[in-house]
Protein backbone atom coordinates (compact mmCIF):
# COMPACT_ATOMS: atom_id res chain seq x y z
CA UNK A 1 0.00 0.00 0.00
CA UNK A 2 1.44 3.37 -1.02
CA UNK A 3 1.13 5.79 1.86
CA UNK A 4 -1.48 8.53 1.76
CA UNK A 5 -2.19 11.30 4.25
CA UNK A 6 -5.67 11.22 5.73
CA UNK A 7 -6.22 13.83 8.47
CA UNK A 8 -8.93 13.96 11.07
CA UNK A 9 -10.51 16.89 9.28
CA UNK A 10 -12.09 19.84 11.04
CA UNK A 11 -14.47 20.25 8.09
CA UNK A 12 -17.29 17.72 8.07
CA UNK A 13 -18.83 18.75 4.76
CA UNK A 14 -17.22 20.47 1.77
CA UNK A 15 -19.51 23.15 0.31
CA UNK A 16 -20.55 22.86 -3.32
CA UNK A 17 -21.04 25.65 -5.85
CA UNK A 18 -24.72 25.76 -4.90
CA UNK A 19 -23.90 26.64 -1.28
CA UNK A 20 -21.38 29.27 -2.34
CA UNK A 21 -23.97 30.82 -4.67
CA UNK A 22 -26.57 30.97 -1.88
CA UNK A 23 -24.12 32.79 0.38
CA UNK A 24 -23.16 35.22 -2.39
CA UNK A 25 -26.80 35.93 -3.26
CA UNK A 26 -27.71 36.57 0.36
CA UNK A 27 -24.69 38.86 0.83
CA UNK A 28 -25.66 40.96 -2.20
CA UNK A 29 -29.40 41.23 -1.53
CA UNK A 30 -29.83 41.71 2.21
CA UNK A 31 -30.64 44.99 3.90
CA UNK A 32 -29.62 43.57 7.28
CA UNK A 33 -27.07 40.91 8.23
CA UNK A 34 -28.82 39.91 11.45
CA UNK A 35 -32.33 39.38 12.86
CA UNK A 36 -33.94 39.19 9.43
CA UNK A 37 -35.95 37.02 7.06
CA UNK A 38 -33.38 34.25 6.75
CA UNK A 39 -33.25 33.75 10.51
CA UNK A 40 -37.04 33.50 10.63
CA UNK A 41 -37.10 31.07 7.70
CA UNK A 42 -34.34 28.88 9.11
CA UNK A 43 -36.08 28.66 12.49
CA UNK A 44 -39.43 27.77 10.94
CA UNK A 45 -37.93 25.16 8.62
CA UNK A 46 -35.95 23.64 11.46
CA UNK A 47 -38.95 23.41 13.80
CA UNK A 48 -40.92 21.68 11.04
CA UNK A 49 -38.07 19.26 10.33
CA UNK A 50 -37.69 17.99 13.90
CA UNK A 51 -41.38 18.30 14.76
CA UNK A 52 -41.53 20.86 17.58
CA UNK A 53 -43.42 24.18 17.72
CA UNK A 54 -40.49 26.51 18.48
CA UNK A 55 -36.86 26.77 17.47
CA UNK A 56 -34.42 29.66 17.76
CA UNK A 57 -31.08 30.03 15.98
CA UNK A 58 -28.09 30.69 18.23
CA UNK A 59 -24.39 31.35 17.81
CA UNK A 60 -23.51 27.79 18.93
CA UNK A 61 -24.87 24.72 20.69
CA UNK A 62 -22.95 25.82 23.78
CA UNK A 63 -24.82 29.13 23.91
CA UNK A 64 -28.06 27.22 23.31
CA UNK A 65 -27.29 25.16 26.42
CA UNK A 66 -26.55 28.38 28.29
CA UNK A 67 -30.04 29.60 27.36
CA UNK A 68 -31.49 26.25 28.44
CA UNK A 69 -29.85 26.67 31.85
CA UNK A 70 -31.63 30.03 32.17
CA UNK A 71 -35.00 28.58 31.15
CA UNK A 72 -34.53 25.70 33.60
CA UNK A 73 -33.74 28.28 36.32
CA UNK A 74 -30.56 26.50 37.41
CA UNK A 75 -29.41 27.62 40.86
CA UNK A 76 -26.50 26.87 43.16
CA UNK A 77 -26.97 23.43 44.71
CA UNK A 78 -29.07 21.96 41.89
CA UNK A 79 -27.79 18.67 40.50
CA UNK A 80 -27.49 18.00 36.78
CA UNK A 81 -26.88 14.47 35.54
CA UNK A 82 -24.55 14.52 32.52
CA UNK A 83 -22.71 11.76 30.65
CA UNK A 84 -19.07 11.61 31.66
CA UNK A 85 -18.37 10.76 28.02
CA UNK A 86 -19.28 13.81 25.92
CA UNK A 87 -17.92 17.19 24.90
CA UNK A 88 -17.34 19.65 27.75
CA UNK A 89 -19.98 22.12 26.53
CA UNK A 90 -22.70 19.60 27.42
CA UNK A 91 -21.94 20.36 31.09
CA UNK A 92 -20.17 23.63 31.84
CA UNK A 93 -23.10 26.01 31.15
CA UNK A 94 -24.90 24.36 34.08
CA UNK A 95 -21.81 24.46 36.27
CA UNK A 96 -21.49 28.18 35.54
CA UNK A 97 -24.80 28.67 37.36
CA UNK A 98 -23.64 26.73 40.41
CA UNK A 99 -25.05 23.30 39.64
CA UNK A 100 -23.27 20.16 40.77
CA UNK A 101 -22.33 17.81 37.95
CA UNK A 102 -23.33 14.18 38.54
CA UNK A 103 -21.49 12.04 36.00
CA UNK A 104 -23.36 9.18 34.31
CA UNK A 105 -21.69 6.13 32.82
CA UNK A 106 -22.30 4.79 29.31
CA UNK A 107 -23.47 1.48 27.88
CA UNK A 108 -20.62 -0.73 26.69
CA UNK A 109 -22.21 -1.43 23.29
CA UNK A 110 -23.79 1.85 22.19
CA UNK A 111 -21.35 4.16 24.06
CA UNK A 112 -24.37 6.17 25.31
CA UNK A 113 -26.20 6.71 28.59
CA UNK A 114 -29.46 4.84 29.14
CA UNK A 115 -32.18 4.60 31.78
CA UNK A 116 -30.17 2.15 33.88
CA UNK A 117 -27.08 4.37 34.02
CA UNK A 118 -29.23 7.45 34.74
CA UNK A 119 -31.82 6.43 37.31
CA UNK A 120 -29.39 5.31 40.02
CA UNK A 121 -27.98 8.86 40.11
CA UNK A 122 -31.27 10.66 40.73
CA UNK A 123 -31.70 12.44 44.06
CA UNK A 124 -34.08 15.00 45.53
CA UNK A 125 -31.72 17.71 44.20
CA UNK A 126 -31.72 16.55 40.57
CA UNK A 127 -32.97 19.40 38.37
CA UNK A 128 -31.95 18.30 34.87
CA UNK A 129 -30.84 15.15 33.05
CA UNK A 130 -28.74 15.71 29.92
CA UNK A 131 -29.02 13.11 27.17
CA UNK A 132 -26.26 13.28 24.55
CA UNK A 133 -26.95 11.60 21.22
CA UNK A 134 -23.25 10.94 20.65
CA UNK A 135 -21.41 10.07 17.43
CA UNK A 136 -24.76 10.41 15.63
CA UNK A 137 -26.49 7.56 17.49
CA UNK A 138 -29.61 8.52 19.49
CA UNK A 139 -30.16 7.68 23.14
CA UNK A 140 -33.36 5.75 23.86
CA UNK A 141 -34.84 8.92 25.28
CA UNK A 142 -38.53 8.22 25.84
CA UNK A 143 -38.18 5.90 28.89
CA UNK A 144 -35.80 8.41 30.48
CA UNK A 145 -38.14 11.31 29.74
CA UNK A 146 -41.09 9.44 31.28
CA UNK A 147 -39.01 8.53 34.34
CA UNK A 148 -37.92 12.17 34.79
CA UNK A 149 -41.33 13.73 34.26
CA UNK A 150 -42.80 11.57 37.01
CA UNK A 151 -40.26 13.21 39.31
CA UNK A 152 -40.46 16.79 38.02
CA UNK A 153 -37.01 16.64 36.41
CA UNK A 154 -36.22 18.42 33.14
CA UNK A 155 -34.58 16.58 30.22
CA UNK A 156 -32.21 18.30 27.82
CA UNK A 157 -31.46 16.52 24.55
CA UNK A 158 -27.99 17.40 23.30
CA UNK A 159 -28.36 16.67 19.58
CA UNK A 160 -25.17 18.44 18.49
CA UNK A 161 -23.94 15.36 16.61
CA UNK A 162 -27.22 13.73 15.65
CA UNK A 163 -29.40 15.96 13.46
CA UNK A 164 -31.74 13.67 11.53
CA UNK A 165 -31.32 10.62 13.77
CA UNK A 166 -34.40 8.80 15.07
CA UNK A 167 -35.32 6.19 17.67
CA UNK A 168 -38.57 4.25 17.25
CA UNK A 169 -39.48 6.80 14.58
CA UNK A 170 -39.08 9.75 16.96
CA UNK A 171 -36.75 12.49 15.74
CA UNK A 172 -33.98 13.49 18.13
CA UNK A 173 -34.85 16.83 19.66
CA UNK A 174 -38.58 16.11 19.82
CA UNK A 175 -38.68 14.06 23.03
CA UNK A 176 -37.16 16.10 25.87
CA UNK A 177 -38.10 19.45 27.37
CA UNK A 178 -35.42 21.35 25.44
CA UNK A 179 -33.12 20.23 22.65
CA UNK A 180 -29.98 21.84 21.27
CA UNK A 181 -28.16 21.36 17.96
CA UNK A 182 -24.79 22.35 16.52
CA UNK A 183 -23.73 23.57 13.09
CA UNK A 184 -20.05 23.84 14.00
CA UNK A 185 -17.46 23.20 11.28
CA UNK A 186 -17.04 19.51 12.02
CA UNK A 187 -20.74 18.64 12.04
CA UNK A 188 -22.67 16.91 9.24
CA UNK A 189 -23.93 20.34 8.17
CA UNK A 190 -22.37 23.64 9.16
CA UNK A 191 -23.38 27.30 9.01
CA UNK A 192 -19.95 28.65 8.06
CA UNK A 193 -18.08 27.19 11.02
CA UNK A 194 -20.28 28.06 13.99
CA UNK A 195 -23.97 28.04 14.77
CA UNK A 196 -26.62 26.32 16.85
CA UNK A 197 -30.32 25.91 17.52
CA UNK A 198 -32.47 25.56 20.62
CA UNK A 199 -35.91 23.96 20.31
CA UNK A 200 -38.85 23.20 22.61
CA UNK A 201 -42.64 23.08 22.85
CA UNK A 202 -43.34 25.43 25.76
CA UNK A 203 -45.03 28.67 24.64
CA UNK A 204 -44.01 30.63 27.75
CA UNK A 205 -40.36 29.91 26.99
CA UNK A 206 -40.86 30.99 23.37
CA UNK A 207 -42.09 34.36 24.62
CA UNK A 208 -38.95 35.13 26.65
CA UNK A 209 -36.27 33.41 24.57
CA UNK A 210 -35.83 36.14 21.89
CA UNK A 211 -34.92 38.73 24.51
CA UNK A 212 -32.64 36.36 26.41
CA UNK A 213 -30.84 35.64 23.14
CA UNK A 214 -30.69 39.22 21.88
CA UNK A 215 -29.73 41.72 24.58
CA UNK A 216 -33.17 41.94 26.19
CA UNK A 217 -34.53 43.84 23.17
CA UNK A 218 -38.25 44.32 22.75
CA UNK A 219 -40.38 47.07 21.23
CA UNK A 220 -41.81 50.00 23.15
CA UNK A 221 -45.58 49.79 22.86
CA UNK A 222 -46.57 53.28 23.91
CA UNK A 223 -46.46 55.10 20.55
CA UNK A 224 -46.24 52.45 17.80
CA UNK A 225 -46.77 55.04 15.04
CA UNK A 226 -43.74 57.00 16.35
CA UNK A 227 -41.05 54.33 16.24
CA UNK A 228 -38.38 56.75 17.42
CA UNK A 229 -40.18 57.72 20.64
CA UNK A 230 -38.94 57.12 23.24
CA UNK A 231 -36.30 54.93 21.43
CA UNK A 232 -35.94 52.33 18.68
CA UNK A 233 -36.48 49.53 21.21
CA UNK A 234 -36.77 48.82 24.90
CA UNK A 235 -34.32 46.74 26.93
CA UNK A 236 -35.78 44.88 29.89
CA UNK A 237 -35.70 41.64 31.84
CA UNK A 238 -37.50 38.73 30.17
CA UNK A 239 -37.02 36.65 33.32
CA UNK A 240 -36.80 38.56 36.58
CA UNK A 241 -33.17 39.31 37.48
CA UNK A 242 -31.87 37.15 34.62
CA UNK A 243 -29.52 39.22 32.47
CA UNK A 244 -29.71 38.69 28.70
CA UNK A 245 -26.97 37.71 26.26
CA UNK A 246 -26.14 38.25 22.61
CA UNK A 247 -26.17 34.73 21.18
CA UNK A 248 -27.54 35.54 17.72
CA UNK A 249 -26.75 33.85 14.40
CA UNK A 250 -26.22 36.03 11.32
CA UNK A 251 -28.44 36.17 8.24
CA UNK A 252 -25.83 34.69 5.88
CA UNK A 253 -25.41 31.69 8.18
CA UNK A 254 -29.17 31.25 8.46
CA UNK A 255 -29.58 31.40 4.66
CA UNK A 256 -27.00 28.65 4.30
CA UNK A 257 -28.51 26.69 7.19
CA UNK A 258 -31.96 26.58 5.55
CA UNK A 259 -30.42 25.21 2.37
CA UNK A 260 -28.25 22.64 4.16
CA UNK A 261 -31.26 21.43 6.17
CA UNK A 262 -32.66 20.05 2.93
CA UNK A 263 -29.53 17.93 2.45
CA UNK A 264 -29.33 16.38 5.93
CA UNK A 265 -31.03 13.10 5.04
CA UNK A 266 -28.93 12.47 1.95
CA UNK A 267 -25.69 13.35 3.79
CA UNK A 268 -26.60 11.03 6.65
CA UNK A 269 -27.45 8.24 4.22
CA UNK A 270 -24.05 8.45 2.52
CA UNK A 271 -22.41 8.30 5.94
CA UNK A 272 -24.56 5.27 6.82
CA UNK A 273 -23.33 3.38 3.77
CA UNK A 274 -19.75 3.89 4.88
CA UNK A 275 -20.58 2.76 8.40
CA UNK A 276 -22.13 -0.42 6.97
CA UNK A 277 -19.01 -1.03 4.89
CA UNK A 278 -16.80 -0.62 7.97
CA UNK A 279 -18.74 -2.90 10.31
CA UNK A 280 -19.09 -5.52 7.58
CA UNK A 281 -15.35 -5.59 7.00
CA UNK A 282 -14.62 -5.98 10.71
CA UNK A 283 -17.48 -8.32 11.58
CA UNK A 284 -15.06 -11.15 12.41
CA UNK A 285 -12.39 -8.98 14.03
CA UNK A 286 -12.92 -9.39 17.78
CA UNK A 287 -10.40 -6.66 18.56
CA UNK A 288 -12.44 -3.94 16.85
CA UNK A 289 -15.79 -2.95 18.39
CA UNK A 290 -17.77 -0.27 16.59
CA UNK A 291 -20.78 1.49 18.10
CA UNK A 292 -23.71 -0.93 17.85
CA UNK A 293 -26.82 0.22 16.00
CA UNK A 294 -30.11 -1.33 17.23
CA UNK A 295 -32.81 -1.93 14.62
CA UNK A 296 -35.12 0.67 16.20
CA UNK A 297 -32.59 3.48 15.71
CA UNK A 298 -31.42 5.51 12.73
CA UNK A 299 -28.07 7.18 13.33
CA UNK A 300 -26.71 10.38 11.78
CA UNK A 301 -23.29 8.63 11.70
CA UNK A 302 -21.40 11.76 12.62
CA UNK A 303 -18.22 9.91 13.64
CA UNK A 304 -16.69 6.44 13.37
CA UNK A 305 -15.17 5.44 16.74
CA UNK A 306 -14.21 1.94 17.83
CA UNK A 307 -12.98 0.32 21.01
CA UNK A 308 -9.78 -1.68 20.59
CA UNK A 309 -9.80 -4.85 22.65
CA UNK A 310 -6.16 -5.48 23.42
CA UNK A 311 -4.23 -7.60 25.86
CA UNK A 312 -2.60 -4.33 26.92
CA UNK A 313 -4.95 -1.79 28.51
CA UNK A 314 -4.62 1.60 26.77
CA UNK A 315 -1.15 0.93 25.32
CA UNK A 316 -2.67 -1.37 22.70
CA UNK A 317 -4.81 1.49 21.36
CA UNK A 318 -1.79 3.80 21.58
CA UNK A 319 0.09 1.37 19.34
CA UNK A 320 -2.77 1.44 16.83
CA UNK A 321 -2.48 5.23 16.71
CA UNK A 322 1.27 5.10 16.22
CA UNK A 323 1.15 2.54 13.40
CA UNK A 324 -1.72 4.22 11.55
CA UNK A 325 0.15 7.52 11.63
CA UNK A 326 3.69 6.33 10.90
CA UNK A 327 2.97 3.46 8.50
CA UNK A 328 -0.10 4.71 6.65
CA UNK A 329 -0.40 8.49 7.15
CA UNK A 330 -3.80 8.16 8.84
CA UNK A 331 -4.44 10.50 11.79
CA UNK A 332 -7.26 9.30 14.09
CA UNK A 333 -8.60 11.22 17.09
CA UNK A 334 -9.12 10.37 20.77
CA UNK A 335 -12.62 11.32 21.99
CA UNK A 336 -13.94 12.29 24.51
CA UNK A 337 -11.76 12.79 27.58
CA UNK A 338 -13.96 11.82 30.56
CA UNK A 339 -15.21 15.15 31.81
CA UNK A 340 -14.49 14.55 35.49
CA UNK A 341 -10.77 14.28 34.63
CA UNK A 342 -10.57 17.81 33.21
CA UNK A 343 -9.08 20.51 35.42
CA UNK A 344 -12.10 22.71 34.66
CA UNK A 345 -14.39 20.28 36.46
CA UNK A 346 -11.98 18.82 39.00
CA UNK A 347 -11.02 22.29 40.28
CA UNK A 348 -14.69 23.32 40.53
CA UNK A 349 -15.61 20.40 42.81
CA UNK A 350 -16.93 18.19 40.01
CA UNK A 351 -14.00 15.80 39.78
CA UNK A 352 -15.49 12.64 41.25
CA UNK A 353 -17.17 9.89 39.24
CA UNK A 354 -17.76 6.16 39.17
CA UNK A 355 -17.91 5.47 35.44
CA UNK A 356 -15.91 2.31 34.69
CA UNK A 357 -17.39 1.74 31.23
CA UNK A 358 -16.62 5.33 30.25
CA UNK A 359 -13.05 5.00 31.48
CA UNK A 360 -12.50 1.69 29.71
CA UNK A 361 -13.96 2.94 26.44
CA UNK A 362 -12.04 6.21 26.36
CA UNK A 363 -8.72 4.65 27.35
CA UNK A 364 -8.98 2.08 24.53
CA UNK A 365 -10.81 3.97 21.79
CA UNK A 366 -9.80 5.14 18.32
CA UNK A 367 -11.93 7.58 16.31
CA UNK A 368 -11.23 7.30 12.59
CA UNK A 369 -11.36 10.20 10.12
CA UNK A 370 -14.93 10.28 8.82
CA UNK A 371 -15.43 13.59 7.02
CA UNK A 372 -18.11 13.48 4.33
CA UNK A 373 -15.80 14.71 1.57
CA UNK A 374 -13.27 11.87 1.99
CA UNK A 375 -12.98 10.00 -1.30
CA UNK A 376 -14.15 6.40 -1.51
CA UNK A 377 -10.61 5.42 -2.45
CA UNK A 378 -9.23 7.01 0.72
CA UNK A 379 -11.95 5.46 2.86
CA UNK A 380 -11.18 1.98 1.51
CA UNK A 381 -7.45 2.60 2.00
CA UNK A 382 -8.10 3.60 5.63
CA UNK A 383 -10.19 0.51 6.38
CA UNK A 384 -7.54 -1.75 4.87
CA UNK A 385 -4.87 -0.02 6.97
CA UNK A 386 -6.92 -0.44 10.15
CA UNK A 387 -7.40 -4.12 9.34
CA UNK A 388 -3.65 -4.61 8.95
CA UNK A 389 -2.72 -2.67 12.09
CA UNK A 390 -5.32 -4.21 14.39
CA UNK A 391 -4.22 -7.66 13.27
CA UNK A 392 -0.59 -6.86 14.08
CA UNK A 393 -1.19 -5.28 17.49
CA UNK A 394 -1.98 -7.61 20.38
Amino acid sequence: MSQKKIPFSGVGYAYSGAEIEIVADAMSSLDTLTQGKYQKGFEENFANYIGVPFSFATSSAATAIELAALLFDIKHGDEVVVPAHTYAASAYPFARHGAKMVWADIDENEFLVNLNTIKKLITAKTKVVVLVHLYGLPVDAKPIVEFCRERGIYVLEDCAQALGATVNGNMVGSMGDISVFSFQSHKNISTLGEGGMIAFSKATWAKVLPGLRHNGHKPFEVFPEMYWSPAMSDVDFDLLDVWPHNFCLGEIQCALGSHMLGKVNSINESRRLRYVKAISLFADNEKVQFQSLPLNKISAHHLLPFKFHSSRYKTGADEVFKKLISNFGIYPAKQYYPLYRYGLFAKSGNGEASVPVTDSFYDNMVSLPFHHWMSEEDFDYMLEAVSIVTTEVD
